[in-house]
């Protein structure tokens, strides 16, 4: 081989290396998070659901939406003992004028930690969902960066091969 070769080769090693590096980084980086959030999500649904309390909480204020948003927040505020819990909810666009000022909304919060609140009631469906959710990121992030780690492991694979052969 002559001197070009063996720099394109080595390059080509060093490119593929780097490559396998980043995404491994990226997928354990990707897993990691949904793993965390989905546990951390999971077990809070599963605390509302065996001990929330169920109650209506009111409108208190929508923030201005401008022209090129596509989200808008509603803020809303509900009774625990003598404290005022409040809170805000990301509304799509679509969605976003049916809100108004003093209107009720079911909420189910956790005594212990009013501020862990959901919209509506959670069941043994929202924590499934949510189960479900974390599972489809982490399988979705396992096969985005785990399919081009076994294709460059192949090329690599292939390239030592050819080069032993040689």
């Amino acid at each position: 081989m002559d001197r070009a070769t063996d720099r394109e080769v080595m390059l080509n090693k060093y490119v593929f290396t780097i490559a396998r590096v980043m995404l491994w980084a990226v997928m354990i980086a990707w897993c990691s998070y949904g793993l965390w959030t989905g546990w951390h999500r999971t077990g809070e649904l599963l605390a509302l659901r065996s001990s929330g309390k169920r109650v209506n909480a009111q409108v208190i204020g929508c923030e201005q939406m401008h022209a090129n948003e596509r989200v808008g927040f509603v803020h809303y505020a509900f009774n625990e003992g003598s404290r005022s819990i409040d809170s805000r909810l990301a509304v799509p666009i679509s969605a976003y004028s049916t809100f108004h000022i003093g209107q009720a909304i079911p909420v189910t919060y956790l005594p212990q930690d009013p501020h862990i609140v959901r919209i509506g009631v959670v069941d043994s469906g929202t924590v499934a969902r949510s189960a479900m959710v974390a599972f489809v990121f982490l399988i979705a992030g396992l096969i985005a960066f785990g399919l081009p780690l076994v294709a460059i492991s192949s090329v690599v694979s292939t390239r030592r091969q050819s080069a032993a052969l040689m």
